[in-house]
């Protein structure tokens, strides 16, 4: 790769599972500024075990802004019960990362941007569109093809289906398709698609961001390499412009948080400042939430003198009393663009993790206003219901 590149690039980093293959490589400029680097993997072929299927981890810190890459090969065919079991590997895979690098919290949700990518094997849903048969699908989906009609395609795929009913890939998002389906296509030709598949999207890539720094990201490019022909995959291939910059609370730029300046530009950087959140609940959630008879709900922030904040044991997914969380006066500029991270759990087991949710601080570093928040819960991808509250800053 390094060959390949050229002298200009390096490779931070790399891992395997059987034929699966993730690399990340920087300019040399770079290098120095990159930190934190860790790898996971996770099988998902049989029994969870065999690495013919599963996914790859890189995570690193570019400057201040934390990166991860996921690269997924999910089970293949096309039908329903296969969608299931993508859903259920795309769970297994972001558990089984967490799990490798240790983050209690989902993965999904701990950092800034997370781009997820691979043969993902979702299809062109057969029952989607108007067809009595499957050589008659094929013809109409090649006709569509023909027309380049890829938006009406993409209404009949399986992935943008349940990532509508929130079964899948919570948090993610997809930029517009504008390609042909990358499978299965004959190898050896441009874009000749074989008779006994319908032609599907099976090679995406996604991305999230933690709320807040959504505008911090712009992808520029999402295409195919259509002139590859070695596979009966078109590779995917995309570019995004990431800004790295340090979010503070700069005189010049935020008039709307003067109250917590004022404090700051006084010299009273010692000031204690507390996050306190009132009235958490939840509704919409879902069914093992609705089963479960003890909870506790723990917060973090890396803004968080204390390394661990949880309510007592409650008998429902809700805490009407105070929560009160010391921030660290140091990290009073860096409130922007900083993030708590909020953890329904089971109390009857042992560490098992029932939903996360993500909220940006930015709204709520003006001192003394009150305000409402509501936000979606989560687990490794799948949607686990809604949780709400009011949250404030005071200083102490």
């Amino acid at each position: 790769m390094e060959l390949h590149y050229g002298a200009r690039f390096r490779k931070v980093a790399s891992v395997h599972l059987r034929d699966m293959r993730l690399i990340v490589m920087c300019s040399n400029e770079l290098r120095p500024h990159i930190s934190e680097v860790e790898k996971a993997r996770k099988a998902t072929g049989i029994a969870n075990i065999i690495g013919n299927k599963g996914g790859l981890m890189i995570k690193l810190k570019v400057y201040d802004t934390r990166l991860c890459f996921l690269s997924c090969h999910l089970h293949a065919h096309e039908s329903q019960k296969m969608v299931v079991t993508r859903n259920q590997d795309l769970v297994e895979i972001l558990k089984g990362a967490s799990n490798s690098l240790k983050l209690r919290l989902d993965v999904a949700q701990r950092f800034d941007h997370t781009f997820l990518f691979g043969d993902l094997n979702y299809r062109t849903d057969v029952t989607s569109l108007e067809s009595k048969s499957d050589e008659e699908h094929h013809q109409l989906v090649a006709q569509m093809i023909k027309n380049g009609e890829y938006e009406k395609l993409v209404r009949s795929d399986q992935l943008k289906r349940e990532m509508a009913a929130n079964r899948a890939l919570v948090g993610f998002q997809e930029t517009k398709i504008n390609f042909p389906p990358t499978f299965k296509v004959v190898r050896g030709s441009i874009q000749e698609y074989a008779n006994h598949r319908i032609p599907s999207y099976c090679d995406r890539i996604l991305f999230s961001s933690l709320p807040g720094l959504e505008h911090r990201i712009i992808q520029t490019v999402y295409d195919s390499a259509h002139l590859v022909t070695s596979s009966d995959h078109k590779p995917v291939y995309s570019l995004f412009d990431v800004d790295t910059s340090p979010e503070e609370l700069a005189d010049a730029t935020a008039r709307e948080h003067l109250s917590l300046l004022e404090i700051l530009n006084m010299g009273k950087d010692k000031q204690e400042l507390q996050l306190q959140i009132l009235n958490l609940s939840t509704h919409n959630v879902n069914e093992e939430i609705q089963n479960c008879s003890s909870f506790i709900f723990k917060c973090n922030s890396v803004v968080c003198t204390d390394k661990k904040v949880q309510t007592d044991v409650c008998d429902k997914p809700e805490w009407s009393k105070k929560i009160s969380i010391n921030l660290k006066p140091s990290q009073a500029r860096h409130l922007l663009g900083t993030h708590l991270f909020i953890t329904l759990w089971d109390a009857s087991t042992t560490n098992k993790l029932l939903a996360q949710g993500t909220l940006s601080l930015d709204p709520w570093t003006r001192l003394d206003r009150c305000e409402y928040f509501e936000m979606r819960m989560s687990r490794f991808g799948v949607y686990c219901g809604n949780l709400c509250g009011t949250m404030q800053i005071i200083a102490k």
